[in-house]
């Protein structure tokens, strides 16, 4: 998004930030600050509740902006609100490859979040195995909740915890667990095809910015002259995290960078097949639907510029016609003199 950033000063676009959601929660210390007037039961009905309060944020007058208003460009890390048919935006989203997007979020809690005290903490919560060893450990895939947490993009798309999208991630041995896990799928799929505009993949950033360029000039033309190609993403092994914060005292203290590797492909393969399934179908299939776009595309383009030869041809005929026509009336003219 800090791409977007660099293109607001020429494109003129207002750029409005959105809070984060996590699993269709506001992230605050205080969820009271919201409404103090709904008492809920459970995880899920105050799940649903959330969904409703930030589907309704986001389509009031804080959120999208009249048809007539100033151009906008909302961001936040959320799930997909359905919104009312007369305020329905143009919806991009990306997506990242579910294993590696796991293993940065698996690692950064240890090596990357806040202070060491948070990480030494968050390390004696959920224990300091490598992903690979977790995920080969029923315990500590339980404890991390793995399949949930690599099911994210997935339930995102799905559009949050409604009852389609209501999977119940400890209860894989149910009888229902199948079911509901493919309904999620298939929902998110549907939306994917259907709801967004654009769904960039992280591991196709050149395409995907490309495509954004094309579809959506009035924010992002100039966005691929300043991209980072998705080749030099891809060759990255390591991630690295280098952190620095402001202490109580106004002491800047600066984390020494780690560094920890993506699982191997081997290990990438079943974790797909695996605890990755959801994100899996969801991101190969926009993978799919991201090459589909660009052909169809090129094919416009191409039609186009057919179209525009052929303009340019009969362009030229019509002025050898209308300079005949002139020479001939010129002719005429002299004659009658």
């Amino acid at each position: 998004m800090s791409l977007a950033t660099n293109l607001r000063p020429t494109k003129k676009f207002r750029f409005k930030e959105h809070r984060d959601w996590k699993e269709a929660v506001a992230q605050s210390s205080n969820m009271n600050e919201w409404d103090t007037r709904k008492i809920v039961v459970s995880p899920h009905e105050r799940a649903a509740y959330y969904t409703n309060l930030v589907t309704e944020m986001m389509a009031d007058e804080k959120g999208l902006t009249p048809p007539r208003g100033p151009k906008t460009l909302h961001f936040g890390h959320t799930f997909l609100p359905q919104f009312p048919p007369e305020r329905t935006p143009s919806i991009i989203t990306f997506l990242k490859n579910p294993v590696h997007r796991l293993s940065s979020a698996y690692n950064y809690v240890r090596h990357g979040s806040q202070t060491p005290k948070i990480r030494q903490r968050n390390i004696e919560k959920l224990g300091d195995a490598t992903l690979s060893e977790c995920f080969r450990n029923s315990t500590c895939s339980s404890i991390n909740n793995l399949r949930k947490h690599c099911s994210l993009q997935a339930l995102s798309l799905c559009g949050g915890y409604d009852l389609d999208c209501n999977v119940h991630w400890h209860l894989i041995d149910s009888e229902n667990y199948k079911e509901k896990l493919e309904k999620m799928i298939d929902r998110a799929l549907k939306h994917l095809e259907t709801e967004v505009l654009i769904a960039g993949v992280t591991e196709d950033m050149d395409l995907s910015l490309s495509l954004l360029e094309t579809l959506l000039p009035t924010y992002f033309e100039g966005i691929t002259s300043l991209s980072i190609s998705s080749s030099s993403l891809s060759k990255n092994t390591t991630i690295e995290f280098d952190r620095t914060w402001q202490t109580s005292s106004g002491n800047i203290v600066s984390n020494v960078a780690s560094k920890y590797e993506k699982p191997k492909k081997e290990e990438e393969d079943d974790m797909m097949k695996d605890i990755c399934y959801a994100d899996y179908r969801v991101w190969t299939r926009a993978r799919e639907i991201l090459r589909e776009k660009k052909n169809v595309c090129d094919d416009r383009a191409e039609n186009d510029k057919k179209g525009y030869e052929k303009y340019q041809l009969e362009l030229v005929e019509i002025r050898k016609e209308n300079k005949r026509r002139r020479t001939s009336e010129e002719k005429l003219f002299e004659t009658e003199l």
